[in-house]
């Protein structure tokens, strides 16, 4: 049995321990933070998007969480210690649901059968930088709490539930809106790989399109809006301002080639599993190919990167499940760049790689050298 196997078997007996681990490391960069320099795990930047609700600023983008913590937030406001520890104890929560669910929905299933396809997915996701590692470290973002979403969403389509997928895809529109183009594509893997009908693909995917236009037309807030909530604990406040296309900011060569790979290895693999069972493209690669139209639309491009490995994730867990893809032949290429890809070098960042690599660079080189 090869490497790649080895680990599978070893993700699927052990995904609790080593998803609580993975998470424990991901979350290493912040602690020193938080312990060296008295900094909250949550930053002041995703701290400010829970105090967006609907009761205060009306229709809003991002402010459905908010929304339903409004008595914890609201006026008379928590000062921005109280808000960071009750962000941080919501996004525990989300953490142990995230694992729990995918324990629940993929490894568990798993554990009766030889590592095989799925045991490698979650054995990407529980090494990886791009993977569990990553939603660690962006502790406060909403991604994880739409990944859990989207397991949820998928699941149900896969029960042959596409009606009630869609509502779920269309609530997590409204907690973060670019749930719409790495969640996408994964739900329409589920529908074709269910054989769904056009009209029930159409009620699934159809609320998540309606957020997303609905935050693209009406998510902004006006000035006298905007100064209310600047005056709220945290910073970030231009998020509700801004255009849809943001202006890309630039990278060192070494940062480039870290995005190159980080991006393109999953999708380089999933190539090579559909080619192997022989498996359209039009439906099982385009879709969650999506994942890339973020680029152009924010400059948090490791993270874009991060949220493409669970759009494939999800892709080859359905399809390995529902359709029985298997693993292509162990060649040497394919393997170095599954064992590179999962090597554990802490979390893979925002808009810049890597960090908890660049604290150890910068902690033996005296902080700045």
């Amino acid at each position: 049995m090869g490497i790649a196997p080895r680990l599978g078997r070893m993700a699927v007996r052990h995904f609790l321990p080593l998803a609580v681990l993975s998470l424990a490391v991901g979350s290493l960069a912040n602690l020193y933070f938080w312990l060296g320099a008295d900094r909250p795990l949550v930053g002041p930047w995703l701290l400010k998007q829970f105090y967006v609700n609907y009761v205060d600023f009306g229709f809003a983008k991002r402010a459905l969480v908010g929304t339903l913590l409004y008595p914890a937030f609201s006026a008379p406001v928590v000062d921005a210690s109280t808000g960071a520890a009750i962000a941080t104890g919501l996004s525990l929560a989300i953490f142990a649901v995230l694992i729990l669910l995918l324990d629940r929905l993929h490894a568990r299933p798993l554990r009766p059968q030889a590592a095989g396809l799925g045991a490698c997915v979650l054995a990407a996701l529980l090494l990886s930088p791009a993977g569990l590692m990553e939603i660690a470290h962006d502790i406060g973002r909403y991604d994880a709490l739409n990944i859990a979403l989207l397991l949820v969403a998928v699941a149900l389509v896969l029960r042959g539930r596409p009606r009630l997928a869609g509502l779920v895809f269309g609530i997590a529109g409204l907690v973060h809106e670019a749930v719409f183009f790495y969640g996408g594509g994964p739900l329409a893997v589920a529908l074709f790989a269910t054989r769904a009908r056009p009209v029930d693909m159409a009620a699934c995917l159809l609320p998540g399109a309606l957020a997303l236009g609905a935050v693209g037309l009406w998510g902004n807030l006006e000035p006298a809006q905007l100064a209310v909530l600047d005056a709220r604990p945290g910073s970030g406040t231009t998020v509700w301002s801004r255009g849809v296309i943001e202006v890309p900011i630039a990278l060192k060569r070494h940062e480039q080639a870290a995005l190159t790979f980080y991006t393109l290895a999953p999708f380089v693999l999933l190539l090579a599993v559909l080619r192997h069972n022989r498996a359209s493209l039009g439906r099982y690669f385009l879709p969650p190919a999506a994942t890339l139209l973020l680029f152009p639309l924010g400059f948090d491009y490791f993270r874009w990167a991060s949220l493409g490995l669970f759009a494939v994730a999800l892709t080859l867990l359905t399809g390995g499940a529902r359709l029985g893809w298997r693993l292509p032949p162990a060649s040497p290429a394919l393997t170095a760049i599954f064992l590179l890809y999962c090597l554990p070098l802490g979390p893979l960042g925002t808009a810049h790689p890597l960090p908890f690599l660049e604290l150890i660079w910068l902690h033996f080189t005296g902080w700045g050298g």
